[in-house]
């Protein structure tokens, strides 16, 4: 966004010109990221390195972009791995070495929590350990929310990095010190290391930045529509009468009076009166009616409008999250099969080779070479019954005439035997003997 001041300076002509002294930064919600105090060992992450948190508790305040981080866990975890050598060909023994690495977990809660870390931040963080003789015994989920990366090296690498209970407790509470973690090297000899990954984005060498950063505005005030609705349940809506009184009490005592009025008329759902008051000789009060300047339907619209937003920017089909269902009668079924179909192949897929890519250096670096790719096996989110034909086919047998034409057409009833017949009915149509 430009700045200008207005030159007095004359170029062959009367009027004033324009001159660009300054630019200022455009707005974004994108978290600053930077070395913004030399004496912390850690690169911040967010203006009060807090930025993580921060978009943690938006989530868990707003239904629909927590529901997409959790269903693209799901997703993203499937139902376990399989390891695979050049040729194709199941290796059992990788299988059985990862099993032993959970040492204190279970191979579903491990992909999960990892998977989740990946919806949520676009990145993973593994502890592998090693034993005494250097091999790898256990892996553990490292909450990636609260890992902190060590400032670039002169060769712009990272070296290690810096985990913390709570960020924001740290330098209050000696129980959440950062704690130092180097960095995983395949042949390296750390009893525990931190293998951190991300996929590339331009610009970004330290931390991974979420691809859904677009709608944190749209989750914002869909997350406000909320309180504000509370708020006039609370304040709003219960008062029905205006009461007003007369007192001459001195007005260090009126604060005390108004407040044994509408405890007169408060109950359980509220405040019952609207009260004002004034000395006798004020006389009767003018009341001046201001209409309301919004109402439950605009705020629902826009409600709607913010949850279209943070699906879309999120890469989620609506009618998975509950924001758009249809029978598939009229095509639409169909057009769900393609964006699922889409939606697993544009987004879990590359999402889980964070993890298949980690699996297998893992697996080389215990001594398994033969490990030559990973696979995760994909949720199914369709039965093989329950396509969009056979819905449709359940629906036709299963609804009358009459109450498709009142609940999906918006049509009056046809009555009598016709209409209480089913939508695949065709007796009606059968020739008369």
């Amino acid at each position: 966004m430009a700045k200008k001041i207005i030159s007095a300076t004359k170029k062959g002509h009367d009027g004033f010109i324009p001159k660009i002294y300054a630019y200022a930064n455009a707005p974004t919600v994108a978290p600053r990221v930077d070395e913004l105090y030399k004496a912390d060992k850690w690169v911040w992450f967010g203006k009060r390195n807090l930025w993580p948190e921060q978009m943690n508790d938006l989530a868990t305040n707003n239904a629909i972009l927590g529901r997409c981080f959790s269903l693209l866990a799901v997703l993203i975890a499937g139902k376990g791995v399989k390891f695979y050598d050049k040729k194709g060909d199941v290796i059992e023994e990788a299988s059985n070495v990862f099993d032993s690495w959970m040492e204190d977990t279970t191979q579903e809660d491990f992909l999960y929590a990892t998977a989740y870390d990946i919806a949520f931040l676009n990145g993973k963080a593994w502890v592998p350990r090693r034993s005494a003789t250097n091999d790898i015994v256990k892996v553990d989920h490292l909450d990636v929310m609260r890992l902190r990366s060590e400032p670039l090296d002169k060769d712009g690498n990272v070296p290690g990095y810096w985990w913390s209970a709570s960020w924001q407790n740290h330098r209050r509470d000696d129980r959440f010190a950062p704690v130092a973690l180097p960095k995983f090297k395949v042949n390296g000899t750390d009893k525990r290391s931190v293998m951190y990954t991300k996929p590339y984005a331009p610009g970004q060498d330290v931390y991974a930045k979420p691809w859904w950063t677009g709608c944190v505005k749209a989750a914002e005030v869909w997350n406000m529509i909320d309180w504000y609705d509370q708020s006039e349940i609370d304040n709003g809506f219960t008062p029905t009468v205006h009461l007003h009184t007369y007192t001459n009490k001195p007005e260090d005592q009126l604060r005390e009076y108004d407040k044994r009025v509408q405890m007169a008329y408060t109950g359980t759902k509220g405040r019952a009166v609207f009260h004002t008051y004034g000395t006798p000789t004020e006389g009767k009060p003018e009341i001046t009616i201001v209409a309301k300047g919004n109402s439950a339907g605009t705020l629902a619209e826009i409600a709607s409008r913010c949850e279209r937003t943070i699906a879309k920017a999120y890469g989620m089909p609506l009618p998975l999250i509950g924001l758009d269902f249809s029978t598939g009668m009229d095509g639409a079924g169909a057009a769900l099969e393609q964006a699922t179909a889409q939606l697993m192949k544009m987004l879990v897929l590359p999402k889980q080779q964070l993890i298949t890519k980690d699996l297998v250096k893992l697996m080389n670096a215990a001594g398994l070479t033969d490990v030559w790719e990973a696979r995760i096996e994909q949720v199914e989110l369709q039965d093989d019954g329950l396509d969009s034909r056979s819905l449709g086919a359940a629906y036709l047998a299963a609804v009358t005439k009459d109450e498709h034409r009142v609940d999906v057409l918006g049509m009056k009833e046809m009555g009598g035997e016709e209409g209480g017949k089913f939508l695949n009915d065709n007796a009606a149509n059968k020739p008369k003997e």
